[in-house]
């Protein structure tokens, strides 16, 4: 065996181990956690295999929401279908019928997820922050940008997107076992709330134009989805859309700028941006676990095989730090040989905004970094205590008023699709 080589911590920009952090699981075997009755993978082997496995279906747990509802005498429409509306937790052939459906309209929808209107949003969100005094960083930046975002890119008033958002987070939040009838019931009248203003908005872009007009349009040439079904499937954008984004923006402004001199590195282009935020993703995926899966037929995972029906769920956070392929998995690299990306989950249910997350972090970063942005060191950064998301909740900071905000990208277009 070779001697192993420890790398400095401090003495290279970049690369530290980053404070602050909450705890997550080590990468090992399968286990069987026998409260939840579920098969946890936390190898990056391992989910990487669950992630090609053809043998596996989405676990469609909306539909035991609505078992619950008919024995409890309860109708829980609005949920089931807004939770049907998520790609993650749909299959074949509901799944790519919607996922295409979806695919084609932000081809529709292009325009208002381009740079140079990324980047006029990331104007808008900077330009109240100039005045140099301290500055809650997640609720000014990380959440607002992707709303922003959202909001214009469809049409709808930010104040209507940010209440979406506050809602649904109640919403996607059903996958957890085991709540009691109360909880559904308040989660009920949340989605027959959010249902509402979505299938208003459809009326009014139907009856008005805007953005979604075209989007419609597509609909009714091929897809044929109901209003209810285009309202769930609008549903799904604005989370996913803006949920996991937030996420990445949280983490990449606290990695930044939180290390001695990381700030500048990236600024003079010691550190490659892209090769920063890829780093982000794997230190700290804005997704911590895939939904749940369950096998069609037996699969061996390493050393383990699991029988057929049993249900498993990937640590995508556990398995990229799995050191049998992240070495001194706990240093923050960015020139690190990184193994492809778990963070956004794969194959057939890989999420579609992966280029607008990373067009939005690497313009907002960007910019922060010409217009000097500082960490506070009190109160300290604060994370969310989630099972399933890595969601910094606080972080303190404060531009430099004499720095200017420019324009992040001029004359440079970055389509999603």
């Amino acid at each position: 065996m070779g001697r192993r080589v420890t790398r400095p911590s401090m003495h290279r920009p970049g690369i530290d181990r980053p404070g602050g952090m909450p705890p997550r699981l080590d990468a090992g075997p399968a286990r069987w956690c026998d409260r939840d009755r579920i098969w946890l993978l936390t190898r990056h082997a391992d989910v990487a295999q669950l992630l090609r496995q053809p043998a596996v279906e989405a676990v469609e747990f909306y539909a035991g929401i609505a078992a619950i509802g008919r024995r409890a005498g309860r109708d829980y429409g609005s949920l089931v279908r807004l939770l049907a509306g998520i790609l993650m937790f749909r299959n074949p052939p509901e799944h790519g019928a919607a996922r295409d459906w979806l695919r084609r309209g932000l081809a529709t929808l292009a325009g208002g997820f381009s740079a140079a209107a990324v980047g006029a949003c990331v104007e808008v969100a900077l330009a109240p922050l100039r005045h140099g005094r301290p500055v809650e960083l997640v609720a000014a930046l990380a959440d607002r940008l992707p709303v922003l975002v959202m909001a214009r890119a469809l049409g709808f008033a930010e104040a209507t997107v940010a209440t979406l958002l506050a809602e649904g987070r109640g919403i996607v939040n059903a996958w957890e076992r085991g709540l009691p009838l109360r909880a559904y019931d308040a989660l009920q009248r949340q989605a027959a709330a959010i249902e509402a203003a979505l299938l208003a908005e459809l009326d009014r872009a139907a009856r008005d134009g805007g953005p979604l007009q075209p989007l419609l349009a597509l609909n009714q040439q091929g897809s044929r989805l109901s209003q209810a079904e285009v309202a769930g499937a609008l549903f799904n954008l604005v989370m996913a859309g803006i949920e996991t984004t937030a996420g990445l923006l949280s983490s990449a402004m606290l990695l930044a700028f939180g290390a001695p001199g990381r700030a500048a590195a990236l600024r003079d282009g010691a550190i490659p941006l892209r090769g920063f935020l890829d780093e982000v993703l794997r230190c700290a995926p804005p997704l911590r676990r895939l939904p749940g899966r369950r096998l069609l037929a037996p699969a061996r995972f390493g050393e383990i095989e699991i029988e057929a029906g049993a249900i498993v769920i990937a640590d995508v956070e556990a398995a990229q730090h799995d050191p049998a392929v992240h070495p001194e998995p706990d240093l923050f690299d960015p020139a690190r040989r990184r193994a492809p990306p778990l963070a956004f989950g794969g194959g057939a249910h890989a999420c579609l905004g992966i280029p607008l997350a990373m067009l939005e972090a690497q313009l907002l970063l960007a910019a922060l970094l010409e217009a000097g942005l500082r960490l506070e060191a009190a109160p300290p950064p604060r994370w969310e205590a989630h099972p399933s998301f890595r969601r910094l909740q606080q972080l303190q900071g404060r531009l430099d008023p004499s720095s200017p905000i420019p324009v992040p990208i001029a004359g440079t277009e970055h389509h999603v699709g």
